[in-house]
């Protein structure tokens, strides 16, 4: 009952976002505050009592994504809901799948927890039950192929490794890059590729950007568009086969005209537009 009043709040809260007028305010505000939310469940209670809560959250989550898109829940697809569930840098919109979180997240507060209060940290005898069954059964949840993951030592040589970040970011990490592995088979040679030129530092910088300034700052309509281009769907009023003034059949995706077209100079208007603007920028 109490998860389903928490679930019940934040589809409150997402139909709140969801009437905020500006999209780019609303990006930051779902990736930044509102996809945050449920961190404390997933850390506190197994991942076996989050099923439901879990899958009605992304839900909530997908009907957001759709707005910023500004198109229906039904155009946003499993492949597509997939991608922006990834960090900025592998092509997403920095959110995570809560299916992955929350035993990540509820592995990494057992163990924290057992480091600091609990002292049995210092007796690796996997056999015991209790705290260890606690990690083994949220392991359970995590589908991790190469099987880095599978004893409870091994997250604890995680723990107390050197590495880069937490363990529950670690771990997420895994559970993303097998994912993204299965993702990679489902997608079309044209679209595959597409989707791997997001994934570098640069691509996504426009997503994170704060809009202070006027140069900082996308219209909804430019918003909207950029996020359909970025995620290699079909651009808001694409008529099927319209033409552009060189003759060419446009795609539905809006290619011809950002890329490829260079009528009338508009490609090398686009090139030295760049161009000066990186060369404000590096001043």
């Amino acid at each position: 009952m109490q998860l389903s009043n928490e679930l019940e709040d934040l589809c409150a809260v997402g139909e709140e976002l969801v009437g905020y007028p500006d999209l780019q305010g609303r990006m930051l505000l779902f990736r930044r505050c509102f996809v945050l939310k449920p961190v404390h469940l997933l850390r506190t209670l197994p991942p076996e009592m989050l099923t439901e809560f879990i899958s009605g959250f992304e839900l909530i989550k997908r009907g957001i994504i759709a707005s910023l898109f500004g198109c229906a829940l039904g155009e946003i697809n499993d492949d597509t809901f997939s991608m922006c569930n990834l960090s900025i840098k592998r092509g997403g919109l920095g959110m995570e799948l809560l299916r992955e979180t929350a035993p990540c997240a509820y592995i990494a507060s057992l163990l924290d927890y057992d480091r600091r209060y609990g002292g049995v940290m210092n007796d690796l005898d996997i056999n015991r039950g209790g705290f260890y069954d606690g990690v083994r059964e949220a392991l359970r949840y995590i589908p991790l192929a190469d099987g880095i993951m599978e004893s409870v030592v091994a997250l604890l040589q995680l723990y107390h490794s050197d590495s880069t970040g937490s363990v529950q970011h670690q771990l997420v990490q895994k559970c993303q890059q097998v994912r993204m592995a299965t993702l990679e088979q489902s997608l079309s040679r044209e679209h595959l590729y597409w989707w791997r030129s997001l994934q570098n530092d640069e691509a996504g910088c426009w997503l994170e950007v704060m809009p202070i300034f006027a140069k900082m700052t996308m219209s909804n309509v430019n918003f909207a568009t950029a996020l359909r281009y970025r995620y290699f769907m079909r651009v808001e009023g694409h008529v099927d086969g319209a033409k552009c003034k060189c003759k060419k059949v446009l795609d539905s995706r809006g290619h011809h005209l950002a890329s490829v077209c260079s009528y009338g100079g508009e490609r090398i208007a686009t090139h030295d537009g760049m161009k000066y603007e990186f060369n404000n920028i590096l001043r």
